[in-house]
This record gives C-alpha cells, structure tokens and sequence, in this order.
C-alpha cells in the first residue's frame, strides 16, 4: 500500500519541481553586480538654526544620472521631517534549492519553501537634491546610516537644511538621532537621608505628538524606580519630571541613576537611549564637602576640561571621605591627559586602598597605565602568570577565574611580549585568544604586529629569500603601510627581477604613494600584464576579490595616465576596468551572507521561503569599488557628470590613491563647485598630499560654513 502513496508524493513533487522550474526561479547562482530591485529610502531633515524637523521639504534621488522630478524616486517630508521614497538600492532574487523541496510537503512547496530568497543591498550612498522654500538647497552625496536587507531598505544620514538668511550652508549631520536624551538634572542632586529631589530629563523629538508615545524611567538604588511625567514640550524638546524621594534608611555614598527610554515610536528611535546622572546621600558636614568636590570634577570632566578635574580630585581623595572609586577617576583622568606614569601610581593606590587587592578593573586598569607608559618590564612583573614556565596552562587557569585578565588586557600582553622581543611567548596568546574566539580590536593589531615580528624573523633569518621579502611587503600593503610595503617588494624584485606578480604587487602599492612617481624598479604595463594572468588559473576566472581588485585598480591607473596623454585608447582600457570592477564585486559579496531560514516543522517539511540578507561587502575596498564602477560607467555615458566625478574622486581618496583623486576632483569642480562636501574633500586630499596649510585654511572654511 506504501508503493502507490510514494509514487503519487513523487510525481507531485517533479510536477513542482517543474512548475518552480518554469517560473523563472533559477536554479544558479546571481551573477549580477549592479543594483536592479528598487527599495525604500528613509531619513530625515531638520533645520539647521533651529534643530527642529522640515516639514515639506522635496528629496530627488539621482536615478540613471537625472534627478527626477516626479514618481517614486522623490518624496517630501511630513511634520516629523521624515521621508520615505524608493529607487534601485540592490538586487532581490530566487534560487530553487533541491534539498529544501525534498524535504517539504505540497502546501509548504506551494508556499514558496523551495526557494533561496536573496535580498541584497548594493549602496552605501546615495546622489540626491533636497529643496524648501525658504531653505539653501543641499545637492551631493548623502550616506547610508543603516542598511536593512531583511526590509530592503537604507535608513540615511539627516540633513540639515540652512535658511536663506544664514551663512551656514546646507549640509549632512552623521549620528543625528530623531529621538535622543540631551539633558538629565537631579536638584539637589546631593540629597540627606528622607528628602526629596526632582528629577528632570530633556529629551529631543521632533514633534508633540511622537513626544506622547515616549516613556521614560528613572532607576537608582537611594531613590528606586519612578517613571517621569511628561510636563511640557517646546521647540522640539519634551520635558519629563518626578519627585522622587530618598527614604531614612537610605545609605551614604555616591550612586548612579539611570534614565531609560523603555518605550518611544519606533520609527524615531536613536541610539541614544539611555543616559545617566550622579546622586549623592550625605549625612555630615564633611561628607557633604566630599560630595560637592566630587560633583565638581564630574561636571569638569564632562566639559572636557581634565587638567582642572584633576586637581578637584587630588582635593577630594585628600579627604578621609574618599572612596576607590574616586582614586579610580583620578587614575582615569590622569590617563586622558596622557600621564600615564602618574595614572599608573594612582591605580597602585586603588590597589592597596581596596580589600584583597582591589578589584577587576583596578588591576587591569595598573597594568594598562603600565602598557601606555611603555614600562613592559614592570607590566610583566605585575601580572602573575606571564613569565611562567608553562604560559598556556597558566592562560587556562587565569581565564577560569571570577577575575580573569579581560581579552583586551591579554591583547596588550601579547603586545608587550613582542616590544621584549619575547616573540614565541606572543604566540602563545595569540593561540590562545584564537583558540577561544575572543575578537576584539587590541587584538586585531595584536595579531597583526605579531606576524609582522614572525615576517621579521623570516627575512632575517635568509635575506635572500624573494619570496620572504614579497610576502612581508604584501602583508604590509593589508595594512595600508604603502612605504614600508614599496621598499619590502623593491628588495624581492632586485633578489628575482622575474616575479612578475610581485610587479604588479609593487606597482599597486606604488599607486598609494603620497608621491607615486618613484621611478623606482617598477612600471605600469609589466603589472598590469602580471596582474592580468594572475585572474585566470587555466581556463577558470580567479574568485580572489584582491586579485581582480588589484587589476581593476591597476587598470583605472593606466586609463588615468592615457587621459592626461590624450591617448585614444582609453575607451579600450575604460572597459577593461569596468569589467575587473565588477570580476572584484562578485567576489567582494563573500562573507557577509546573514541567513534567515524558515522552519523544518518535523514529517510537514519546511514552510516559507529560505530568506539570504546581504548588506555591503566582505572587504572595505568593495564598497569603494562599487562607486568607482558606478561612476566610470555614468562618465562613459557622460564625460561632464559632475556627482560621477566627484564620487569617483572620493572613492580614490578612500584607497589612498591621493594625486588621481585630486584630478577627479578637479573636473568635478570645473562642472559644478557647488556640491556639498567639495570643500571637505579637498582639504583633506591637500592633507593627504602633504599640503597641510592649504588642508588647514579649507577646513576652517568648512567649519565656517558648517559651525554645528
């Protein structure tokens, strides 16, 4: 009875696997590069003098290298200053997955269960115009604050509009948030035992009937948890406020409250969600001056005035008042202003100030004072297992430990190893924090110092070696030590004049000179003929994003040098880059797959679509590559494109390829100098470039223009 029941499942499934089939889902993998799918464009626009939201104002995204005057591409803000338009931000598309039809039953192949959804976003940027009546237009790039594949949509960067009568221009605001805290007070915010205080908390909104959709909370142990009440809003900003009051049983001491917004309109919600204040409970004469010094170089510390904070605090922990807490913001304060010497006696003090030899972070904060004041043998000495015998069992032990070193601590451990020379027992941590998965950015350079110091053994170790020398030089090009990197690779073509991909290595890392023109050992048409075989391996293209980035960079280079010849074959060589371009993109995708997959409900199969979100690329330069092929293929079209040349000039600044920028630049300014950001983009390629006082009068010119 089984045979006729299988063979039925069986032809439905193929009659599905072939109605999927003819569909249009495809069975292959997306080959394309460009964006094809249109999403949605969100942001804001606020006006400069006055930070409240613009309502009505028109944004026209740059389509096919046009602003459009009508349909979806343009959009107006509402009272809130929002916008919500759409143009081509990536690619969506479906692939049938086999295994996944296998194991789905008829109503979950029907609901889609058998398909790979890919939804990918392309931009980072977007070209547009914003325009009101009464406010200076803003015409230029304008970044991507959040992509969001799962919604195929980019949340942008606001806009500050500037009124006609100021002087301000028109420009971006990065990090702006619709909704933020900017202000908390507590009065009197040192307080005795059963009294009150009034707590007060400004929070930005953009208008009065979002600020209505907010919650805020206040929470601290002296006062407990109270939610504020909205009292008042003006000028963009709502005012909470609560009594609150201190009980009699309520201990002495400094204490943090914290204010949360647990609820606000999604939609505006920003980062800046929480925020914090200091509360104080004194019961005598002398605590309470303790407590005013200690307020006193809190308010200092915020206004960024150290040296001053400083002082108020050596007053304060003069006092038999003060806490290890106040000795630890000394130790802090001494460290951003650099004295690290000084910062490291003041944590060696919290030390024998605490019980059982201070806590966590008062260790680890004497040993990184150690680590910035460069004294690595003390550092050593300090920390209990580094000279011993057995350092991987002894890294076992500490991280089993309540107090154990934290991963940035062992970072920097690794780091005063390799400033000792001590190369092999940097390994030995390097093992370790790899071992465990522990990523953070000490780390990183860590990690990185520690091959350059086995790179250093290598060399030393046989100076004769090409191969050595070019891979120390290639490792220094990841880093972007393009001088370092050109004398390595100059060393491993005068040991083998024939290796040609260390030529197109060197020409590469040449391109990224603040002089490129060395006229040493290295010429363009060698590396782009190395660079050229180094994308096949036989009949197959490579799938190497560095390869192909390599040769596209290399390419764009040599059509640079021909246009300045008017030589006539740049169009030849204008493809030929457009082409490695987009070789480099399809392998720059790799690595920043995120999968949402549908659930496999057991005998029932899977239900729903296997979702792929792909936001930006594996590799920083992708994202730089995707705007050079962008602008070169509008520049085919339209040689005058004045946004074309100026992202192209600020893709090439972002390599570091300076002098070709400035050109870039140079016609973007001869078509339209008034595109924002212009400016900013020139001072800091003159500073790149070694001009700094032409860098330094531009940026004052910008600050001029932009004061906010």
């Amino acid at each position: 009875m089984a045979k006729p029941c299988f063979k039925i499942v069986a032809v439905l499934s193929y009659t599905m696997l072939l109605t999927i089939v003819a569909s249009g889902i495809s069975l292959c993998k997306d080959a394309l590069v460009e964006p094809t799918h249109m999403g949605d464009v969100i942001g804001r626009i606020y006006d400069a003098a006055t930070s409240l939201p613009v309502e009505g104002a028109t944004i026209s995204i740059m389509q096919d290298a046009v602003f459009e005057t009508g349909g979806p591409s343009v959009g107006s803000t509402d009272a809130s200053g929002m916008y919500r338009c759409r143009t081509l931000i990536g690619r969506q598309s479906s692939s049938f997955n086999v295994g996944r039809a296998l194991n789905s039953s008829l109503i979950g192949l029907l609901a889609g269960s058998a398909k790979d959804v890919k939804k990918r976003i392309d931009v980072n940027s977007l070209t547009v115009t914003i325009t009101k009546n009464g406010y200076k237009a803003y015409q230029g790039t304008l970044p991507c604050r959040d992509l969001d594949a799962d919604r195929f949509a980019v949340i942008m960067e606001p806009v500050l509009l500037a009124p006609d009568t100021s002087e301000q221009v028109s420009t971006v605001s990065p990090g702006r948030d619709a909704i933020e805290i900017t202000d908390v007070i507590i009065t009197p915010s040192i307080i005795r035992p059963n009294s009150d205080t009034a707590v007060i908390v400004m929070v930005k909104c953009p208008g009065e009937a979002e600020s209505g959709g907010i919650k805020v909370k206040a929470r601290s142990v002296p006062l407990g948890d109270e939610f504020l009440e909205l009292k008042e809003f003006s000028n963009g900003i709502a005012t909470f406020s609560k009594k609150m009051h201190a009980s009699s049983k309520v201990s002495v001491g400094a204490t943090k409250m914290s204010i949360e917004l647990t609820d606000c309109p999604e939609d505006f919600a920003g980062d800046i969600r929480q925020a914090s204040a200091m509360v104080q409970v004194v019961k005598t004469p002398e605590e309470e001056k303790a407590a005013t010094l200690r307020e006193e170089a809190l308010a200092l510390i915020k206004d960024g005035k150290n040296p001053e904070a400083i002082e108020a605090l050596k007053k304060l922990c003069a006092l038999l008042q003060a806490t290890a807490a106040d000795w630890s913001a000394l130790g802090t304060a001494y460290q951003d202003v650099q004295d690290y010497a000084a910062a490291a006696k003041i944590w060696q003090n919290v030390i024998l100030l605490s019980p059982k030899g201070g806590t966590a972070a008062a260790r680890e904060g004497y040993i990184n004072a150690l680590y910035l004041s460069r004294d690595y043998d003390q550092m050593l000495r300090e920390v209990p297992y580094a000279m011993s015998n057995n350092l991987l069992d002894s890294l076992k032990q500490d991280q089993n430990k309540d107090n154990k070193t934290s991963p940035e601590l062992l970072a920097k451990l690794g780091m005063a190893y390799l400033k000792k020379g001590m190369v092999e027992q940097a390994g030995i941590v390097a093992q370790y924090l790899k071992n465990s998965n522990i990523v953070t950015e000490s780390g990183t350079k860590f990690f990185t110092e520690l091959w350059f110091a086995h790179l250093e053994l290598m060399v030393a170790k046989d100076t004769a070696n090409a191969d050595n020398w070019a891979e120390y030089g290639r490792a220094l090009m990841n880093s972007g030590r393009w001088e370092e990197a050109v004398d390595k690779l100059q060393k491993a073509i005068k040991l083998d004049p024939n290796a040609r991909a260390v030529q197109a290595d060197l020409e590469y890392a040449c391109l990224h000179l603040k002089k490129p023109d060395t006229g040493k050992n290295h010429n363009l048409d060698q590396a782009l003929a190395s660079a050229e075989k180094s994308t096949m391996f036989g009949e197959e293209k490579s799938k190497d994003f560095h390869t192909w980035h390599t040769y596209g960079t290399l390419l764009y280079a040599k059509y640079h040098q021909l246009k300045i010849a008017g030589d006539e074959s740049t169009g030849e060589v204008l493809d030929k880059c457009i082409t490695a371009v987009s070789e480099a993109l399809k392998c720059g995708r790799e690595g920043k797959e995120q999968y949402s997959e549908s659930r496999n409900f057991g005998i029932y199969g899977y239900y729903g679509s296997n979702i792929m979100g792909i936001e930006g690329y594996a590799y920083p330069e992708a994202k730089e590559d995707f705007i050079i092929l962008s602008s070169l293929k509008c520049l085919k079209k339209n040689p005058g494109h004045a946004f074309a040349h100026f992202n192209l000039a600020a893709a090439l600044a972002n390599l570091s390829m300076y002098d070709m920028a400035a050109d870039a630049l140079n016609e973007c300014l001869q078509i339209n100098p008034k595109i924002a950001d212009v400016k900013y983009l020139q001072a800091i390629i003159a500073g790149k470039q070694g001009d700094m006082d032409k860098s330094i009068i531009l940026l004052k010119e910008v600050v001029k223009d932009n004061p906010m």
